[in-house]
């Protein structure tokens, strides 16, 4: 019996799953395997997209669909004039991300619920690696270690279940074994947000508790000092880039020097040292001035707009110092911007929820 012909609630949750799990997929740092994951993603969400009431799709604010089509419509534009497989990817890319917008507003927490066993699969593979490699930098299966950070990052905060707080707490002990220093760095926003928005209880002082007693002797015997001295030389880019920072700062200048209005050229799975290391700057680099101002405008708007201040706060913080957000991790951005701009549930992680 095909697909099409399955009862119709058995039918939604295999595109339900297939589109979750070509999500994950796309989020690995090995080739074929993310792009088997892109080519999941589009079949099945646009099998979810054939069955839907065309007059029932909800589009959402005009200051996040105006933008995601103003992207769309530079790598058309730059398809018109380059002719090439690499312009025709990034439409292809780009339409299959507005899809995935459209579907994430009306079964976002369903896909959400599909990527959890992915980062709990993830936890524990990067608790075993950092017990089986003392001291050495480690991401899971997702393959690269600030891709694996963000990869929890984002789940944890997407997630909106009873046990949210216990996920993000995993997840960050995850970020901090991996050895990456984007990874402390998205733990100290999310302390730093926890403060302001004043989400505490007394069922904080438990995972606290945990973590200290996990995470204090490894301090005391030198092991994050190692993994963190192991994460430092990954940041060396060579002879021409001796150092993170001087490095990056180099790339800034250029890609701001090249600013142009439609950009370089779309690509989410070719990085080098000159990769542009900062997501709004990247977006100007690769599609021009009009889309990384697009983005700005649909990133800040679901910052201010909708109630997941912890998910859009961290995402801005995730894209100042890497480009996954923009680049590896992409899809969920997109899903990011569809389930948020639906739900109005509090985003409190640990206090009560209002």
């Amino acid at each position: 019996m095909s697909l099409l012909r399955w009862p119709k609630i058995k039918q939604e949750a295999i595109i339900k799953y297939g589109i979750g799990i070509g999500i994950a997929f796309s989020c690995i740092d090995h080739h074929p395997i993310n792009l088997f994951g892109l080519i999941l993603l589009m079949i099945f969400a646009t099998l979810y997209l054939k069955d839907m009431d065309y007059r029932a799709i909800s589009w959402g604010s005009k200051w996040v669909t105006i933008p995601m089509f103003a992207m769309l419509g530079v790598t058309l534009i730059r398809l018109a004039i380059y002719h090439n497989v690499n312009e025709a990817s990034a439409v292809i890319f780009f339409v299959i991300a507005i899809i995935l917008y459209l579907i994430s507003r009306k079964m976002g927490k369903g896909i959400i619920k599909v990527l959890l066993p992915f980062a709990i699969v993830e936890i524990v593979c990067i608790v075993i690696m950092a017990i089986i490699n003392h001291g050495e930098i480690t991401s899971g299966f997702i393959g690269q270690y600030n891709r694996a950070a963000g990869f929890l990052a984002y789940i944890a905060l997407l997630y909106r279940g009873k046990y949210q707080w216990l996920l993000v707490v995993l997840s960050g002990l995850a970020i901090i074994l991996t050895g990456a220093l984007e990874g402390l760095i998205i733990i100290a926003a999310l302390g730093i947000m926890i403060l302001i928005k004043r989400d505490w209880c007394k069922k904080l002082w438990i995972p606290l508790m945990v973590l200290a007693i996990i995470l204090l002797p490894l301090v005391f015997n030198g092991e994050i000092q190692a993994l963190y001295s192991s994460g430092v030389q990954h940041l060396y880019l060579g002879d021409d880039l001796p150092y993170v920072l001087n490095g990056r700062a180099i790339v800034y200048k250029e890609a701001l020097q090249r600013l142009s209005i439609l950009g370089h050229g779309y690509t989410n799975n070719y990085f080098d040292a000159n990769t542009v290391h900062n997501v709004p700057l990247i977006v100007f680099d690769q599609l021009g001035v009009f889309a990384g101002i697009a983005w700005i405008v649909a990133t800040g708007y679901c910052l201010i707009k909708t109630k997941a201040k912890y998910l859009w706060g961290m995402i801005l913080v995730m894209g100042l110092f890497d480009h996954f957000v923009w680049t590896g991790l992409a899809p969920l951005w997109w899903l990011a911007v569809g389930v948020s701009t639906t739900s109005q549930e509090n985003d409190n992680i640990f206090k009560l929820r209002g």
